[in-house]
């Protein structure tokens, strides 16, 4: 991620969005302001080139999760929440110095930038995630150099040429470690890194990996009400050999908070539907499995409550769900199909053995005190 001089829109494309779309180094500048953005915008439709190998790059990103991805077209508010990305990179290089008057402005900058498209429908949905699948596995390279002399260290950058001659007869060492780019941010940075990806909330449904983000389940609402891009989440989580065992911590947390918050009831109903349909659809796919499977399953369900009161809440939700007593129990035809529905009773079941009865009985009362005003 090295910092170069302000680009033209092709160096902008060809060295910052493609890279963040198929992976590559990104080319960061000096942060690009409004000027810059209306110039690239006047100067988009001459890059085609550019743009239709970044949309293909999407597609192919795309899919890998539904069958038929949405057609896209780079356009001005794909360059836009590129330029906020951008922007936000820059002032994580290590090369930047910044006044704290610019820096405010940078980040008034970017979100400006976020919040200048805010549909969000399935087409938008896909193709921020396109666009955008990489920033959670973003890194810094870092390079630690020595030879007989003398040793340095490069940040983000590769060390000059004249440094690496003579290998051999300098005694020249390299050592390259790579530094993810959540791990640099201060508690400042780490928000802004957040609200980023508030944008792009199937990017962060997707990801299992535990990264300190800040977000609510009201900002994954949009996948969680399209049908498609839901099952298709599911059906990630679900058969894929160990993901189930790792829905993140912070899914708990946000979830929890949810629950608690007594706001946003709307979407809590939807969050629950999902989290219960991930736990049932995960056990229809065991139970064609080896025997041993589910014992594995349960042990690991055993050790993931242990560690995690955020996450026991999830785990519980069918349980809570099926005796929610102010609607009589929800109907689980809303969320689980015959196949799901059929093993139901065995994952009740198994979870009456997992928790302690009490524990089971406080989430459904938590639960149904919190659905009490969203099922009619």
């Amino acid at each position: 991620m090295p910092l170069v001089a302000k680009q033209d829109l092709e160096s902008f494309l060809n060295g910052f969005v493609l890279p963040l779309v198929q992976g590559g180094q990104c080319h960061v500048s000096d942060p690009l302001d409004f000027r810059d953005a209306q110039r690239f915008v006047e100067q988009l439709p001459h890059c085609s080139l550019q743009t239709e190998a970044i949309d293909e790059s999407r597609k192919g990103v795309l899919a890998r999760i539904v069958a038929t991805p949405k057609d896209m077209l780079f356009e001005e508010k794909d360059l836009k929440l590129s330029l906020a990305v951008h922007n936000f990179l820059a002032l994580v290089h290590p090369s930047a110095r910044f006044s704290v008057k610019k820096k405010e402005l940078v980040v008034g900058t970017i979100k400006r930038w976020l919040f200048s498209e805010t549909k969000m429908d399935s087409k938008e949905l896909q193709s921020r995630h396109g666009l955008l699948h990489g920033l959670l596995k973003l890194y810094r390279e870092d390079t630690h150099l020595t030879w007989w002399t003398g040793k340095a260290r490069f940040l983000g950058e590769e060390p000059p040429e004249r440094l690496l001659r003579w290998g051999r007869l300098r005694r020249v060492k390299t050592e390259v470690s790579k530094q993810p780019i959540f791990g640099l941010l201060d508690e400042e940075l780490l928000a802004l890194y957040s609200l980023i990806l508030t944008r792009t909330p199937l990017t962060l449904l997707l990801s299992t990996d535990e990264h300190p983000l800040v977000y609510s389940w009201g900002h994954l609402a949009p996948v969680l009400y399209d049908k498609q891009l839901s099952r298709a989440v599911m059906q990630g989580y679900t058969h894929d050999g160990s993901r189930m065992l790792q829905i993140p911590k912070r899914h708990g947390h946000a979830f929890k908070k949810l629950l608690l918050s007594g706001k946003d009831k709307s979407n809590l109903l939807a969050a629950c539907q999902f989290l219960s349909m991930v736990l049932l659809r995960r056990l229809a796919f065991l139970k064609n499995a080896k025997p041993g499977d589910w014992k594995f399953e349960r042990e690991a369900i055993v050790e993931i409550i242990e560690k995690s009161e955020d996450l026991k809440m999830v785990y519980g939700l069918p349980w809570a769900m099926k005796h929610q007593k102010s609607q009589g129990g929800l109907d689980w035809k809303h969320i689980a199909n015959e196949d799901e529905h059929a093993i139901q009773d065995f994952y009740l079941e198994a979870l009456e053995e997992i928790f302690d009865q009490d524990s089971l009985e406080h989430m459904s009362s938590v639960l149904d005190r919190a659905l009490s005003a969203v099922v009619s």
